[in-house]
Parts: structure tokens; sequence; C-alpha cells
């Protein structure tokens, strides 16, 4: 049976077992060991001690169960043998065994540094005959586990302390294996860099843009790339996103102190090595363009959406139409043609009175029949009806698909699916500044929604927190263009015939979040991401006549 179970340390060299915890601890470092001291002599036969026969991990659900990795073996003290000038086994503790996180034994010893998963509650269970189950650890003599052990523990985010310092061993670029990268010539123009450490080191701590950076001293810019580390965390690769260009380019490597190890221990000393890009004719030469959104500098004024009743595609610069930062907007005009957007017509008429409730159809061949991201909308300014008031209270907007083709005056019966709530009852102050060709710009959406490109759609107004009471209805048969609509509102006497409403709906433009048409590295990349880059060879006067 289990006597004990203890959480702790190996001691360097002797592998002294120095316990840090036990049942239920509630701070274990993620780098513990756990010693099992058992009654009896323990079989540590791969088939005796196993996942099987001793639980250790993370329950996940009924049924489910996320082993820790590790290795199982016997206690073994070592001591200082001065002939041999090593440490050689002392004494076998045969009755105790240890589970070791850091270390997979499958079919030799291997570090995993990493150990437990961090901030996190493991249960650990020795099953015994007395619960029936026959699959049990062992003794030597054949005998079972005669009572089931069971207790738990959980992780934290830390490692155990210890108080060396880390250093670099080597740097070297995987080109030429094994010899030093400082001094350098001709390395291959997209070679990988490897830093050497003498222990694991902490990945969180390796960051491209400052504590593992490599910087184009010919082009006068930093590399983009990226670092992984090595399963045992003694070696972290760069690896250029684009290479070092065409070459010769003078390229500086440089690691500094901010790098550390499990403990938080900096490198002892930073380093920085210089090295020599060989000359490549057919390695693409980039420049950057840092594009920050907030001007038109790099915007694609050439490039239309799908007719002519629609607005050109446009940076996203201040989120305004609630789309994400750096994306691309179009915009359809709906409801009558974009020429008659800044002419005379009626307002949209949720703006008309303070209390009311609209909803406006709008046919999936008027957003060509294609799934978009919706994120704002525009709305005409009537120059014959005067505004209730230039702010309203308890604005609710929605979005939804219809497959109807009609609206149903009691509003919910008008979608086929759930509506999506984009607005929840939020204040909306109107602007006298007419924008979007000649509209005003609606309340700024809390989120986006997303339009099958099948289905017609239903835009859902409500600017009474209340839902009413109303004292007027209007129904707008179908007009030009297709459009339906019903009214409810508090006041006043408006009459209207089947006039369409002029409005507008912003969406993002496919798979522009990043991309410009200025990017063509003549590599083809499923996922352009930033920075945004132009081959110099490749003028933009070319490149405008090339698609998004």
């Amino acid at each position: 049976m289990v006597k004990r179970f203890l959480l702790g340390r190996l001691e360097p060299n002797t592998d002294r077992f120095i316990a840090t915890g036990g049942t239920g601890t509630d701070n274990a470092f993620r780098d513990n060991v756990i010693m099992f001291v058992f009654t009896a002599p323990v079989d540590v036969n791969p088939q005796n001690v196993n996942k099987r026969t001793i639980k250790i991990g993370i329950p996940a659900g009924p049924g489910l169960f996320i082993d820790a990795e590790g290795s199982y073996y016997r206690y073994v003290l070592k001591q200082f043998d001065s002939v041999s000038g090593t440490f050689l086994p002392r004494r076998t503790y045969r009755n105790r065994v240890l589970f070791d996180p850091t270390s997979n034994q499958e079919p030799v010893l291997q570090r995993n540094p990493y150990g437990f998963i961090e901030n996190s509650t493991f249960s650990v269970t020795v099953p015994g005959i007395d619960t029936g189950e026959t699959k049990v650890i062992r003794s030597v003599d054949g005998k079972p586990n005669l009572r089931t052990f069971a207790t738990s523990f959980r992780t934290t985010s830390n490692y155990l302390q210890d108080y060396r310092q880390p250093s670099i061993v080597k740097v070297e670029a995987v080109d030429a294996p094994g010899i030093p990268l400082d001094g350098r010539t001709n390395v291959d123009s997209r070679a990988d860099i490897v830093a050497f450490f003498s222990e694991p080191m902490l990945p969180a701590a390796f960051d491209p843009a400052s504590s593992f950076r490599v910087y184009n001293a010919s082009a006068g810019k930093y590399v983009t790339g990226s670092i992984r580390a090595a399963p045992d965390g003694m070696s972290f690769t760069y690896r250029p996103a684009f290479g070092y260009g065409r070459g010769p380019s003078n390229v500086q490597v440089t690691l500094t102190t901010a790098l550390t190890d499990r403990s938080n221990n900096p490198l002892d000393k930073g380093i920085t090595v210089n090295f020599v890009s060989e000359f490549d004719q057919f390695a693409p030469s980039y420049q950057e363009l840092l594009e920050d959104f907030l001007t038109n500098a790099y915007e694609d004024t050439t490039f239309l959406l799908q007719s002519t009743d629609n607005g050109r595609a446009v940076w996203n610069k201040l989120q305004s139409q609630g789309g994400i930062p750096g994306s691309l907007l179009g915009a359809f005009g709906l409801g009558t043609k974009e020429l008659n957007f800044n002419g005379a017509g009626w307002a949209s008429p949720p703006w008309y009175s303070l209390a009311s409730h609209a909803q406006m159809l709008y046919t999936s061949a008027q957003m060509a029949k294609t799934p978009r991201t919706i994120g704002g909308f525009a709305w005409h300014l009537s120059t014959t009806q005067p505004l209730a008031l230039g702010t309203y209270q308890g604005v609710t907007v929605k979005f939804g698909h219809n497959t109807s083709g009609a609206l149903n005056t009691n509003f919910t019966g008008s979608f086929s699916d759930t509506p999506v709530t984009l607005l929840n009852n939020q204040g909306y102050t109107v602007s006298s500044n007419l924008n979007n060709g000649g509209g005003i710009t609606g309340p700024p959406l809390t989120g986006s929604w997303a339009y099958n490109g099948n289905d017609n759609i239903v835009l859902d107004i409500n600017t009474a927190a209340n839902n009413g009471p109303y004292n007027r209805i209007i129904y707008g048969p179908t007009g030009v263009g297709g459009i339906d609509f019903f009214f409810n509102y508090t006041g006043g006497t408006v009459t209207f015939t089947g006039q369409n409403l002029e409005m507008r709906l912003f969406y993002l433009v496919d798979k522009c979040e990043a991309q410009s048409k200025w990017y063509d590295t003549g590599v083809p990349n499923p996922s352009f991401l930033s920075p945004i880059v132009l081959d110099a060879d490749r003028r933009m006067s070319k490149a405008s006549d090339r698609p998004m």
C-alpha cells in the first residue's frame, strides 16, 4: 500500500530528494518531483508501474482524463566517487517510486523542462484491489496493492527556484551547424538562427522585437521573424519571415539579459553576433510599409465593389463602422441608386420620432447574394422632413435573416432565425455632418453580424427602451428596389407611400485585414499577416493592375 505521498525536488548530482509538499498541496511547482513510498518493495518494470497503475492527471469531464507527461523510476541516491570522478549509485530504495514530469524515458531519458500544466488541479490515484480493480501495481514478489490511495494537488505558474544564471553556449545558423555564426559571410539568405543555452530557458521571455532580435544594418530595419523553442528548452530558433533580402547584407543578432531561465534568473550577459548574408538574386527584396490605418496614404482608391450602387472600399481608420482596426470596409447602397442618396427623399423612419420601432427588409439580390460580415449602417438625411430631435435614448438594433420575403406586423415574425442584437438600449446622438455620400452614420454597433448570402435581411431598429406604446403604424408596400417596412411611432401625422428608404450597410471586405493590393511577394501565401510589404522590383504602377 501507499504509505506516504510527497512533492519535492532532487538535488543536483546526488539526486537526494528534498520534500516541499504533500497531499493536498495547493502551490506545487511545475517541475516538482513526486515520491510514492510503499509498504513493500515495488517492481518498477514499465509493465507494472505506468499511467494505469499510478494515475496522475487532470479530470476533464465524465470519462475524460488528461494524463500528466513524465516518467516513473526507482529512487536511487548517488555519492561522489573520487576514483572515477563521477557520482555513482550508493543506495537504492526499492519501496519508493519517483514521478518526474520533466523527463521522458521512452526509450532513453529526455528532458521536458516545463513539467506540469500551470495553475491546474491534478488528481493522483493508485488503484487497489479493494475497489475491484485488477490492473494494479504489484510488489517484487507479485502481491497486488491492497488499498486505493487518492489525493490531489494544484500547481502554480512557478518553477523550483535556483540561483544559477544561465549563459549562452553558442549561436549558429542552420545552414552551417557547429560553426559559430559570428563573423561568417555568405550565410544563406533565409537561414534560421539557433541560440543554445546552458540550461532550459523560459519561452515567454523570448521576443523577436526585443530580447532576441535581428537587425539588417544594410537595409536599416529590423528583420521580421518568429521564435520557437526546442522541446528540451535548451535552444531557441529565430526564423526570418521573409529572409534577409538579396544581400549581401550586414546582419546583427542581439540576445539581451531580458532572457531568463525557468526561475527568472537572467542571462549572465547578453551578446551581439554579426554576419553577412549571401547575394541571392532570387531572394525577394522588400520594402516595409508602416501603415497605421489613420491616414489613406496606402489606400486602394481604384478598387470598386460589385456595382456602381456601392461605394469604394476604404480603410476602417477609426472603427466608426464597428469593424476591426486595419480592415477594409465596403458599403452596399440599399433602397435607391447611390446618385439619389444625396437627393431629396424620406429619412429612414426610426429617426423621425423619438419613440418608434421600425423594420426594413432587404433582398439577397441587393446584397449581391454574397456572405458578408455586417458591422454598421448609414441612413439618408431627409431634406423635406425635420428630425424629431438630435438625441435618441434606448436605441436597440438587431439583424436577422428572412426567408418569406415579407415582414410581419408583430415584428418578431419577420425573422426566420434568432436575430442578433448589435446594440442594446444605448443612446444615439444624430450628427448634423453629412458623410457616407450624403447620409448619416448610424449608431456605433457593439458587434458584427454574419450574413449568410442566401436569405433576405431584416434590419430592426427600436428607439424606445420600453418598446412603446405607439399610436401610429405605417405599412410601406414593396417599392422600387424591393424594400418592405413597418413603422410604429408616437406623435405627429405622417403620410407615406411606397417609396424606398435609403440605407447603406457596411461590411468587412473579405480577407483584407492585413492585405494590400501592393502586397506581392511572388510567392503564394494564403495568410498575409503584418507587416505589409512591397517587392522593390515591382513598382506600384505595375502592382495596381493586380487584383486584391
